[in-house]
């Protein structure tokens, strides 16, 4: 299970540093080392591989085709969650043809989900929410909200393709279209209630930080209402 950890708030600092056009091109990647060496660390392990050895993108090569791939979905942009509605094919076409491009971030029988996702989330945590295995697809979208999310997507997962991401930032944006209009403002309140957080020294406004303050909910919605799914051991309960 994964916990808040004020530390990750400065990754959100070097994305804005990393990604900001004012920045020069090496300072820039020197920001952008601090999220990829944090996400490669045991704590995020997002290339973690069964062969030792396996081939994975080096952080130049994750930051050139983040920047040249998805500016149009970038942090302060048009696109959102709150932007981001059921029904804008096109939209979503362009989204799954950029995601396209990160299929070869590291080696992977089927489509890398959980390390693209969580690069692009440190990237523009207003539009795309963390996925992992053992507590996002095992608690939650294929354990207690089930039924929900394979409504929602008119199918299941399909590991071999980027169209789940796409499915799963769709249903994000469908629940935080029916959140209660003071939602982000009470998500901020708890963060600001956290400790060593400092929002106030922070280089973003966490009031945009959609995709995480999703990512708590559901987590903690998932824990309310089926809280049997967070005692079984395995990566699925299976």
């Amino acid at each position: 299970m994964r916990f808040f950890d004020p530390d990750e708030l400065n990754l959100y600092d070097a994305s804005k540093l990393a990604f900001d056009p004012r920045s020069n091109e090496d300072d820039a990647l020197e920001y952008f080392k601090l999220i990829y060496n944090e996400l490669a660390s045991p704590r995020w392990n997002v290339f973690r591989h069964p062969r030792k050895g396996a081939h994975r993108w080096s952080p130049s090569e994750v930051f050139d085709t983040i920047k040249r791939e998805f500016a149009e979905f970038q942090w302060g942009g048009v696109i959102n969650l709150v932007t981001f509605q059921e029904g804008q094919a096109e939209l979503h076409d362009r989204l799954k043809s950029r995601l396209r491009t990160m299929r070869e971030i590291k080696e992977k029988a089927g489509y890398p989900h959980m390390t693209v996702s969580k690069f692009l989330h440190f990237y523009n945590p207003e539009l795309f929410p963390i996925y992992d295995e053992a507590v996002i697809w095992c608690t939650v979208l294929d354990g207690c909200f089930q039924r929900d999310f394979a409504v929602f997507c008119g199918s299941g997962r399909n590991d071999d393709t980027e169209a789940f991401l796409v499915h799963y930032i769709g249903w994000a944006s469908s629940l935080l279209s029916s959140m209660h209009q003071n939602f982000m403002e009470v998500f901020v309140d708890w963060l600001n209630s956290q400790p060593n957080t400092a929002l106030s020294s922070r280089r973003f406004d966490a009031t945009t930080l959609y995709a995480r303050a999703l990512e708590y909910t559901i987590i903690g919605a998932a824990k309310e209402e089926c809280p049997h799914l967070f005692k079984r051991p395995g990566p699925c309960f299976k």
